[in-house]
């Protein structure tokens, strides 16, 4: 694609090819020409109808160079520098650029204010003309709800967005498929729609139409709509100004599946702004896919929302005070339960919570990140199996990232499957902004990991205890009751949890003991008595508790990370039984006696005979070995 022409033939052609891939990288496709002039243009963008001029653009090509360009329709306004000039701006010159780039912001708030006045007086004409809608509309009807001082064109529904006086600044247009278009100008910030008539003072503001509808069908209270999740803090805080003695509830749509879960995040940061509640929906069949007040009104009816609403906390309370619910030993049984089923075979189940602890520097992480890989590829770790991939969000609290980023390398290189988009999530320190990771001790950290989760989701992997829960004290078993809330909320909610932990001076895992009550699975990672320090991450691994492992299955096993013949890493294991047989003869074969093996190995003299019996026969230990000075015999 060429670049639009320039208006004066002096500029230097980085500057208009980095302006005009700015506005590309925005998402604006340049006009044709570009005036450097330092006066702002306007002109139609691409896909726009044809006259409409919703783009602008502003630029000083001059050096220092400086600019701003956007859209009133898509929400667009950005501002541009030439930033090879700007590093190495003499003073004069920093004057000058500051000069032009408060020109630009004048240009563009008297732009945006032409625009909204033209935004203005245009809806009310159309507002002035429309007729009342009713409760046939194609919209309403889909969404179970009336119209509430709404009009409409065709069956097109039309919302005015308006201030505290009834002025009009806007307006959203509702198609009967359930798209939402605002005219260009709309002022949004601040403004909203109301249905009804406050009672005992109190407002209720949630994001869109139907769902504050489906609220006030629920509860006969006021609603404030304020469009989207952005603009519920500017809203509540105007209610808040206007009527301090109101009680203030703000409902949340919670998007689960969006990143950050915009819903919930900006609902919660309404609530503390105003000191307002918070309700949440809570969807009884979790296979519902419903994220607001309106999916939870056409999933469980009216009074499902009612009692959510009547359940509104204060925000930091609202994930940890859920409503209790009752059930008979018959509803129970009738309940249709989804079956557990193995995450990776046979060690891990879905809706388990688990914990893996060792010595530092031992192979927690190695151990750890093999499973994520697995898990969320479909593949082997160890002796398990993946029998389908889900999805896995991996927290590391401690690792460098670039020490990370190597691992994870050299597993994905020798793994001969690789995860979906989106399967293989990681939250890590190096790449926040604060550097700061959550607490998973506090509602705020929890809150913050909670909005990470995706619908695909199934594991999450805490690594490690220490530095992701960190508030209390590590020995105290209260300090443990926030944390176990929410692993137990992830449960309910279809989740498994890995928690990755040190183990204390005596080899159990460190700090309370209450940690394992809830844990269905506790695996220790022991160093062998003969190891290396060249040897790597060797080690055993030992289950210590195991619910729904038998016979085998919980039998424990070596394990060693090593490379392969094409310089590939991978896992090496072996029973513990073979791995103690080898170790047997061995140390026969250096002269050692049955009791002096037992010692060395930390095991019972009566497990030395059995190897040694089994050695004997055999061949591989002979009824007398001299070495070093000792005669090896068997005691038995």
């Amino acid at each position: 694609m060429s670049l639009p022409a320039l208006h004066r033939d002096n500029l230097s052609g980085d500057i208009p090819d980095a302006f005009c891939q700015a506005m590309r990288n925005a998402g604006i496709e340049p006009p044709a020409e570009i005036i450097a002039n330092g006066t702002l243009h306007r002109f139609t963008v691409t896909g726009d109808k044809p006259g409409s001029k919703n783009g602008w653009y502003v630029l000083h090509a001059d050096h220092p160079a400086a600019g701003a360009f956007g859209c009133w329709k898509r929400g667009i306004s950005e501002t541009w520098s030439g930033a090879a000039c700007h590093q190495t701006m003499t003073p004069a010159e920093k004057i000058a650029y500051t000069a032009k780039m408060e020109a630009i912001r004048r240009q563009q708030d008297e732009e945006r204010d032409r625009v909204q006045a033209e935004c203005r007086a245009w809806c009310s004409n159309a507002w002035a003309k429309a007729r009342d809608a009713d409760n046939q509309n194609p919209y309403l009807k889909g969404k179970g709800v009336n119209a509430y001082g709404l009009k409409s064109f065709n069956d097109t529904l039309l919302i005015p967005v308006q201030d505290a006086d009834g002025t009009i600044h806007g307006l959203q247009f509702i198609s009967p498929e359930d798209s939402k278009k605002f005219k260009t100008g709309t002022n949004k910030t601040g403004h909203f729609f109301k249905i009804g008539k406050s009672k005992d003072k109190t407002v209720l503001i949630c994001e869109g139409y139907a769902t504050g509808a489906s609220i006030h069908q629920a509860t006969g209270h006021s609603v404030v709509i304020a469009f989207d999740a952005g603009n519920l803090k500017p809203v509540a805080e105007g209610i808040r100004a206007k009527c301090p003695g109101y009680k203030i509830i703000i409902c949340a749509d919670d998007d689960q599946g969006t990143e950050g879960n915009p819903g919930l995040t900006k609902a919660t940061e309404a609530a503390r702004s105003v000191g307002g509640k918070l309700a949440v929906p809570v969807f009884q069949d979790r296979s519902t896919r419903g994220t607001d007040f309106n999916d939870l009104h056409q999933a469980e009816g009216l009074e499902a929302v009612r009692s959510c609403l009547e359940a509104a906390t204060q925000p930091d309370q609202a994930r940890t005070s859920p409503q209790l619910k009752v059930v008979t030993i018959h509803e129970l049984l009738q309940t249709n339960l989804p079956e557990r089923e193995s995450l990776l075979h046979p060690i891990i189940l879905t809706q388990s919570i688990s914990m893996i602890h060792s010595w530092r520097g031992l192979g927690k992480t190695h151990v750890g990140l093999g499973i994520a890989y697995a898990v969320s590829s479909g593949g082997k770790f160890l002796k398990w199996e993946v029998p389908e991939p889900r999805g896995v969000l991996y927290i590391d609290g401690e690792m460098p990232a670039s020490a990370l980023q190597k691992r994870l390398a050299e597993i994905v290189e020798a793994s001969d499957t690789e995860p979906a988009p989106d399967y293989f999530r990681i939250i890590t320190p190096d790449l926040q902004e604060s550097g700061a990771m959550p607490d998973l001790s506090t509602p705020e950290g929890q809150t913050a990991v909670d909005a990470m989760l995706t619908p695909q989701t199934a594991l999450i992997i805490v690594d490690n205890i220490s530095c992701l829960c960190r508030t209390g004290r590590e020995n105290e078993a209260e300090s443990w009751v926030s944390v176990q809330g929410w692993a137990l909320r992830q449960r309910a909610a279809g989740r498994s949890i890995i928690f990755i932990h040190h183990s204390g001076k005596s080899g159990e895992q460190r700090g309370a003991s209450k940690r394992e009550d809830i844990l269905d699975l506790v695996l220790k990672l022991k160093r062998p008595v003969d190891y290396e320090q060249s040897q790597g991450a060797r080690f055993e691994v030992v289950v210590e508790k195991g619910r729904h492992l038998l016979g085998p299955d919980a039998e424990s096993f070596e394990a060693q990370l090593s490379t392969n013949a094409a310089g590939l890493q991978q896992w090496l294991f072996r029973d513990l039984a073979q791995a103690t047989y080898s170790r047997v003869i061995a140390l026969a074969g250096d002269g050692l006696t049955q009791k002096e093996i037992a010692d060395e190995l930390g095991i019972n003299k009566s497990n030395v005979c059995r190897h040694w019996k089994r050695a004997k026969q055999a061949g591989l230990i002979p009824d007398q070995e001299f070495r070093k000075g000792k005669v090896a015999r068997c005691a038995c």
